[in-house]
């Protein structure tokens, strides 16, 4: 059985993007281009399976969790820059 997970709301590429320049500090400069041929437009993961079977409960909102996979991605550079990668 295959189970989505997520925290059940529906985040826009943008606001991810604004988020993300909060998190980072840093600009987000997006591109847009014409959708392509089986582009998502508004994908959302629905929960509810891992809910029912599972118990699952999203402990972590998306925000809190972006940050922590950006605080995860910046260790994981560092790491990477002091071994001569």
């Amino acid at each position: 059985m295959v189970f989505n997970v997520g925290t059940g709301s529906r985040f826009t590429l943008n606001h991810t993007l604004a988020l993300l320049a909060k998190i980072s500090g840093k600009p987000a400069n997006p591109r847009y281009d014409p959708a392509r041929p089986g582009d998502i437009r508004d994908p959302q993961a629905d929960i509810s399976l891992a809910r029912q079977k599972l118990g699952y409960v999203p402990g972590v909102d998306f925000e809190q969790g972006l940050g922590r996979t950006w605080a995860w991605y910046v260790a994981q550079m560092a790491e990477s820059y002091s071994q001569g990668g």
